[in-house]
């Protein structure tokens, strides 16, 4: 009888002192849980003002609003007042997609926080832990995704489409033009400043932008298949300068083509910045002198040519067997039966001018045009690529308006994107 009681006894003991450690182990568990918990809490307490920060500087706000309203955002989360989060711990600079580098609020593009805190705990303590640190590095910064639609008909200044005119777009490199197999796509027409679209059912397969602050104004019953508004902010046109050609667009190589080696008026038949004018036949451009180099791509070696003026009548058309680029320093009227090139292929023309740019008529276009003054394309014309008027652009009549969708990029003609604020840990 007594040896039971032992055994009872004994059970009870070992059962006590086996809950000790279990106990232990559940409360240290718990703690473990508690301080992650809230180091997670100060982790996001200090990104919410990296993002705060980030925000700020986007909308154009002061150094001051923007730090404040960092430490304000940080506050508002729950860190049961383990953070302290003060302008001094907020730095300005830039990312280069890699690292930080610290720099002015005026230049900055980046923000980054750098903060260390220390969260105390409870059963840890028993074991010589009393805290857990939690550290942080919040960087944020801006980042401008790649541009957006392509602006293949576009004038830093007014813009207006009436009549009959339709818009849509093709990849050249793809082939010809061909509204079943090789167009119909939504092409892009912006301006800087406003846009009038008036007239009756032409079929606008386009973006259509006004300027950030323009007018955008709508008559009659266009048909809109893209979106319109106003864009975020003006695109930078590509002004025509004759002593300083580029070529390809955006490589950053430029040519002099009041050089006559560079750029030779006699291939067009006429004397070197001479008036180039047909009013009927067809004229044929030779390749005489040495091709400005392309880019191995899209764009091919050009023959350089440099006029005065550049004036096609009646019937009168070019035909370029090789590619050329043509700078004007003045005028360019094309009112005759067009320009064919090697392929009818846009890369393969390219004319620039100092004053207007006249398409009209019956004319067939395939290239690249572009002039510091107006652009204006009316009657029957039908354009294949690129136009670009610095002071206005206008479209009207029945032309037809096919944007080359592979051209805008490179002339710098594209919607900005909106910048995006991310979060780098």
């Amino acid at each position: 009888m007594h040896l039971r009681q032992n055994r009872r006894g004994s059970h009870a003991t070992i059962v006590l002192f086996s809950l000790i450690p279990m106990m232990t182990v559940a409360a240290l568990a718990l703690d473990t849980a508690v301080a992650r918990h809230r180091v997670a809490q100060v982790h996001v307490a200090i990104d919410a003002g990296s993002l705060a920060a980030m925000t700020e500087l986007s909308l154009g706000q002061g150094q001051d609003v923007a730090e404040a309203r960092a430490v304000g955002f940080a506050d508002l989360n729950p860190t049961n007042n383990l953070l302290t989060f003060s302008t001094s711990d907020i730095e300005w600079g830039t990312w280069n997609g890699t690292s930080f580098s610290s720099d002015t609020y005026a230049n900055a593009d980046a923000v980054r926080v750098v903060l260390s805190t220390d969260i105390p705990t409870t059963m840890s303590g028993l074991l010589g832990v009393n805290n857990v640190t939690a550290s942080r590095t919040s960087v944020a910064y801006l980042d401008t995704p790649p541009g957006g639609s392509g602006c293949g008909f576009f004038s830093a200044g007014n813009s207006s489409i009436g009549g009959m005119v339709d818009f849509d777009a093709y990849d050249s490199t793809a082939g010809v033009y061909d509204a079943v197999t090789n167009g119909g796509e939504i092409g892009g027409t912006c301006s800087n400043g406003n846009m009038t679209v008036s007239g009756g059912s032409g079929t606008l397969a386009a973006d259509i932008y006004a300027g950030p602050s323009a007018n955008f104004n709508v008559s009659g019953s266009p048909n809109f298949l893209g979106d319109t508004g106003n864009m975020a902010s003006e695109i930078t046109f590509p002004t025509v300068d004759c002593t300083a050609v580029e070529y390809p667009p955006g490589s950053g190589s430029f040519y002099d083509f009041t050089d006559s080696a560079i750029a030779d008026g006699e291939r067009a038949g006429v004397s070197h910045g001479g008036e180039l004018s047909f009013e009927n036949g067809t004229h044929t451009l030779g390749n005489s002198g040495t091709a400005i180099p392309g880019d191995g791509g899209d764009f091919p070696d050009v023959y350089g040519v440099y006029l005065g003026k550049l004036a096609l009548s009646g019937m009168a058309a070019i035909s370029l067997p090789a590619p050329t680029l043509i700078c004007v320093d003045g005028a360019v009227q094309l009112r005759g039966g067009g320009v064919a090139n090697a392929g009818n292929d846009p890369h393969n023309f390219t004319v620039m001018a100092t004053e207007n740019v006249e398409i009209s008529g019956n004319t067939d276009f395939y290239g690249t045009a572009i002039s510091n003054k107006n652009a204006q394309v009316s009657g029957t014309a039908d354009v294949f690529g690129l136009i670009a008027g610095n002071d206005a652009a206008n479209y009207s009549g029945t032309v037809n308006m096919h944007m080359d969708l592979t051209l805008p990029e490179y002339w710098g003609l594209v919607l900005p994107s909106d910048p995006v604020i991310v979060l780098v840990q």
